[in-house]
């Protein structure tokens, strides 16, 4: 149970930081809103690196190779948050909620490919009850609007690199030191976007609002630090396809939290929306439950 409250912690603050980073993006371009939000979020787990826990740091945990880190750090945060801040920037906020929410199917994806995992049919009705809802949460008072363009094609390239880090921490195992992964994984996506920034799009970071640089660096606070630790803590714990199911929390919680930024109210079908997710947590939940007893 710990390991999908630590997930759902996860969920609830990527969730949290998706209406930030839409907010810095509006002003901000989309490597230099990454290179803040990675910058933040790095900044915050090298604290938590420096005075982790002794059973993280006396060798009970193995910590990844550097290779590793510097291929899962191109892969999460890295480009995956880059892709998306660039889709943010051409497609609307809608669209990006919808297909960043493809994650969920992609991580089933992956890990039938790479893991050989075996998808059991109430899986397959829980992920799909779980897209359904979140696609249905997503609907605003102006609607959706589905166009196919850069924008689309960012997000779904995010979310398929969001997929693969979720079963790439799987396929590391439970003895892989989840802070030291973390710690490394996030200093390569800085390197990374730095060097992107640098050759792209220096320049284009001074002379905005305070609350845009505030909303950026905490988007990389709830979208980088705080998720990531408890997410490559509990993912190799979980079998994949829930891990999948959790995912459909963040649009919910995205929903949620442009609320309280004041960019709108949700509407019935939101609320339906909502409905489906709780069911397909409940029908993975409850086959959980029958299977260990």
């Amino acid at each position: 149970m710990r390991n999908y409250l630590l997930l759902i912690a996860a969920m609830i603050s990527w969730g949290l930081s998706n209406p930030l980073a839409d907010l810095a993006v509006s002003e901000l371009s989309a490597p230099a809103q990454t290179l803040l939000e990675i910058g933040a979020g790095f900044f915050v787990i090298s604290i938590f690196y420096v005075f982790r826990p002794r059973k993280f740091r006396n060798g009970t945990y193995t910590d990844v190779s550097w290779k590793v880190a510097a291929l899962l750090g191109a892969v999460q945060p890295g480009f995956a948050w880059l892709l998306g801040n660039y889709g943010y920037t051409v497609a609307t906020a809608s669209t990006g909620v919808i297909l960043l929410n493809m994650e969920a199917l992609f991580t089933v994806m992956w890990a039938a490919l790479l893991l050989k995992d075996r998808i059991s049919n109430h899986e397959i009705v829980a992920v799909i009850l779980g897209i359904i809802g979140a696609t249905l949460g997503s609907f605003d008072k102006s609607g959706i609007s589905l166009t196919i363009g850069l924008g689309a094609l960012c997000f779904l390239g995010s979310s398929i690199f969001c997929g693969l880090n979720a079963v790439a921490v799987k396929k590391l195992g439970t003895r892989i030191n989840p802070i030291s992964l973390a710690y490394r994984q996030a200093l390569f996506s800085t390197i990374y976007v730095l060097a992107w920034w640098l050759i792209f799009d220096r320049g284009h970071f001074a002379g905005r609002a305070n609350e845009i640089y505030v909303a950026g660096a905490l988007s990389g606070v709830f979208g980088v630090a705080l998720p990531i630790i408890a997410f490559n803590y509990a993912a190799a714990r979980v079998k994949s396809t829930h891990v999948a199911v959790l995912f459909n929390i963040v649009p919910l919680v995205g929903v949620i939290g442009a609320i309280v930024l004041g960019r709108g109210a949700p509407t019935w079908v939101q609320v339906i929306g909502a409905i489906f997710v709780l069911a397909s947590m409940s029908i993975l939940n409850n086959k959980s439950d029958s299977t260990k007893t």
